[in-house]
């Protein structure tokens, strides 16, 4: 199945991700437990890795990003 995010989207997204996190000065394992995810995700999606939109949905939720921007 594919992603609801085009590669560029998905970088802009994990670049609004860390802007978020460094602002808030939220820790992985601190983003994963206001996501509902796992450490290793939120390390994976930084890391560029594939995870699941329902994941991405989480954590822009999370951090009130809005995806569509």
């Amino acid at each position: 199945m594919a992603s609801l995010l085009t590669s560029a989207q998905r970088e802009a997204f994990v670049r609004r991700v860390r802007v978020e996190m460094a602002k808030r000065g939220l820790t992985r394992p601190a983003l994963a437990a206001i996501a509902g995810c796992k450490e290793r995700t939120v390390g994976n999606l930084l890391a560029g890795q594939p995870v699941r939109d329902a994941t991405i949905a989480g954590i822009a939720r999370g951090l009130t990003i809005d995806l569509d921007a």
